[in-house]
């Protein structure tokens, strides 16, 4: 009843979307997915004659007053970052000087260079090694 109530659907629509839906399917009880309708849609015409509309309505409200309840009473949260701390006072200065500058982003021409310093490195060892045989 519920489910019908919160979808705005009718009868037949209702045990469709039960059917279809796993999350339904686990909120009315069912131990596991199945492809089956789980009722027949004549079940909601006897729910309705087992309940009058007053009943329904009293089921609503003690429902909604154990939600409230429950609510209030849950414990607030002790991280709450949304009030100032009263206790830091004083003013934080942010400057770019404390930054490191030496950080070297290669270029395609340092890198080239880097490449040709090493290359002629490696050519000065070999034309030593050649000199010494």
């Amino acid at each position: 009843m519920i489910i019908k109530e919160r979808l705005g659907t009718s009868d037949d629509e209702t045990v469709e979307q039960i059917t279809e839906n796993p999350y339904l399917q686990y909120f009315i009880g069912l131990p596991e997915c199945q492809s089956e309708a789980p009722f027949d849609s004549s079940m909601f015409v006897h729910f309705r004659k087992r309940f009058d509309s007053e009943t329904l309505v009293k089921i609503n409200e003690m429902i909604v007053q154990f939600a409230l309840k429950k609510k209030s009473a849950a414990p607030k949260s002790k991280d709450n970052d949304d009030t100032p701390d009263k206790s830091n006072k004083g003013k934080l200065i942010i400057d770019a000087t404390c930054v490191p500058s030496d950080i070297i982003y290669p270029t395609d021409l340092n890198l080239l260079n880097k490449a040709r310093e090493k290359s002629s490195l490696s050519l000065m060892f070999c034309t030593d090694i050649a000199r010494t045989r």
